[in-house]
């Protein structure tokens, strides 16, 4: 499993382009503490499962992230006041069968 992990928080230098993830089609785990993501989302992998974004300075979560096949959300300490205004997570249980 692909995972990557950078820690900026003790850094001067905290802000990252999207575009340095292009090349990492099959991440999975993902760990920025500290860091301001510039850039489209979108160009982060749709095969995250694992996102861990301690101290994220973003307001409200990025729309066009694509979310289908995360697990785990962690965004300790951060500003996020609002996830989204539309629906990002498939309903599991659309697709299941639910026994009595």
């Amino acid at each position: 499993m692909e995972g990557l992990a950078l820690d900026v928080r003790a850094s001067k230098n905290k802000l990252l382009s999207t575009g340095s993830f292009t090349k990492m089609r099959f991440l999975k785990l993902l760990q920025i503490n500290g860091v301001h993501l510039s850039g489209p989302f979108k160009l982060l992998s749709e095969e995250l499962i694992w996102i861990c974004w301690l101290e994220c300075p973003l307001k409200s979560f990025p729309s066009d992230l694509m979310l289908d096949k995360l697990v785990v959300l962690e965004m300790q300490y951060s500003n996020i006041k609002e996830l989204w205004k539309e629906k990002k997570v498939r309903n599991i249980l659309q697709s299941s069968k639910i026994c009595p």
